[in-house]
């Protein structure tokens, strides 16, 4: 019998993917992860990708459900966060990589992220220039610490930490 497969896809519609598991995932190539307005809850990111550029731009914009991203702390050269947690609504808290990284704009990256309590490692990002829309919104972030060596320069607007309700403890910024 072959599959039909228009109703394959219409069976399919309502079918709500909880968590997407990419561990085991290989790529031989720059890898830009692109699962923007998805209703997953969870993500697991691949652990082994450390030798490649990755771009994380509007990688998780408006996945409003979304709760857990794993693995985030194990892509070493991540290249861009220009709003990649953009109205991730859900989303409690981020490990980012423990080791220094050159970001030059940080440009809506948790914008709008209503539940964010805490960024780890936040302060491993360094040559910060652009931090336009970085925070807004993020109404139960508590603190946040800056690398001792961030550029003196970096851009902060009116609109950085707008609406940080519980935000009371900024380290590192002068």
């Amino acid at each position: 019998h072959k599959p039909d497969n228009e109703s394959f896809h219409n069976k399919m519609k309502n079918v709500s993917i909880k968590c997407l598991d990419m561990s085991a995932a290989y790529f031989a190539e720059p890898l830009q992860v692109k699962l923007a307005k998805s209703p997953l809850r969870r993500i697991i990111l691949p652990s082994d990708t450390c030798r490649y550029e990755i771009n994380l731009e509007d990688a998780f914009e408006s996945s409003e459900e979304l709760k857990e991203v794993k693995n985030l702390d194990k892509l070493y050269f991540i290249t861009n966060l220009n709003s990649t947690f953009h109205r991730c609504r859900k989303l409690i808290s981020v490990t980012l990589p423990d080791t220094s990284m050159r970001i030059d704009s940080l440009s809506g990256t948790f914008f709008l992220c209503d539940s964010l309590k805490k960024v780890n490692n936040f302060d491993k990002i360094e040559n910060i220039r652009y931090m336009s829309y970085t925070f807004n919104g993020c109404e139960s972030l508590e603190s946040i610490s800056f690398s001792t060596r961030m550029d003196s320069s970096v851009y902060l607007n009116d609109y950085t930490f707008c609406d940080c309700e519980k935000l009371t403890d900024i380290k590192n910024l002068d």
